[in-house]
């Protein structure tokens, strides 16, 4: 009883040890590795991850980038912040405000907004929020870690994602994968919505959500949710997930994927809140888009599921520095 008691007293300290870096990613685990692709659109096809990984549960929110802009962003050299953020009229906005000046800038966001997604956020502001989750968030720095961002590799749109790294932005594949895969093994097929449904989703917002509902606009009902917001919380319909259990990869925001299309794009997936119909929403849709931000983008990260030989000597990391507690209390 005793030595169950440090091992679970073990991986509690371990968990408030990741609670206290500042921004915690709820993820979900993506299983079925050697997934066939699905080719019903385009060859060789989208969706086929090799290996298991965790993806983002939600799209990154306001809140979250704050965190990251009060760590990395006090001077703001790489223009992490886009004015436009804090604009919620004309330029929808996602009501992040920065106040001081630079060498002191702070930033913040209403309660009303800090669930939402950010928007505005370039490709390169996405990969920066990867590296400086990769580095221990903090001061960790933003320029390596899941990428190595040099002026010619942004500039020629080159860079890709480094070997061994924990965080990254989606790949296309992986985003697919956790929005449209049916799960369940190798061959299972898609779905056309990231709803698990091949019927056009609703987009009433609902007191309780029927199922099979995302943040867009229709002829016929408007916009899910008016100005000033214009976006849902992350997670509000909260019976339409993915096979996986990820929620918004319909509809909220569009989401930028590592992908790159040409010199000066990278890839984009799931529809947005004010595209018209439910056609933006599909797994067919396929758009790419400048690297600078918009109203309507946003992203998520996906992170590596260590090896079990890596989960043993964390937990055994974590068990030392219990051990050692208790040893200085004199237990």
């Amino acid at each position: 009883m005793k030595r169950m008691f440090v091992a679970v007293a073990a991986v509690a300290l371990l968990c408030l040890c990741v609670a206290a870096q500042g921004v915690s990613i709820e993820t979900v685990t993506v299983g079925d590795p050697g997934n066939a692709a699905d080719t019903r659109y385009a060859s060789p096809g989208y969706g086929a991850v090799s290996y298991t990984y965790n993806i983002g549960k939600y799209e990154v929110t306001a809140a979250q980038y704050v965190e990251f802009l009060n760590a990395k962003a006090k001077t703001d050299p790489y223009g992490l912040y886009d004015t436009s953020m804090g604009d919620t009229t004309a330029y929808q906005g996602c009501n992040i405000q920065r106040s001081g000046s630079s060498g002191g800038y702070s930033y913040s966001v209403a309660s009303g907004w800090a669930n939402r997604p950010v928007n505005y956020v370039s490709f390169w502001d996405a990969c920066r929020f990867a590296n400086w989750l990769n580095n221990g968030q903090g001061d960790g720095d933003t320029e390596s870690g899941a990428y190595t961002l040099t002026p010619a590799g942004i500039s020629n749109n080159t860079i890709t994602r480094n070997t061994g790294c924990r965080w990254a932005v989606t790949s296309e594949d992986e985003w697919y994968k956790a929005a449209y895969y049916k799960g369940g093994g190798t061959s299972a097929g898609y779905w056309d919505y990231a709803t698990q449904s091949n019927a056009a989703p609703a987009s009433q917002v609902l007191p309780t959500d029927p199922g099979n509902s995302v943040n867009y606009y229709t002829y016929t009902s408007g916009y899910s949710v008016g100005s000033p917001y214009w976006r849902t919380n992350v997670g509000e319909f909260e019976n339409s997930v993915s096979a996986y259990g990820t929620f918004d990869q319909s509809g909220n925001v569009y989401e930028l994927n590592e992908a790159i299309i040409s010199e000066a794009y990278r890839g984009l997936r799931g529809g947005s809140f004010w595209d018209n119909d439910y056609h933006s929403l599909q797994a067919s849709n396929r758009l790419i888009f400048p690297t600078p931000g918009f109203s309507d983008l946003g992203f998520r990260v996906a992170e590596a599921v260590p090896e079990p030989s890596s989960l043993l000597a964390l937990s055994a990391g974590g068990l030392g520095l219990l051990l050692a507690w208790r040893r200085r209390r004199g237990s």
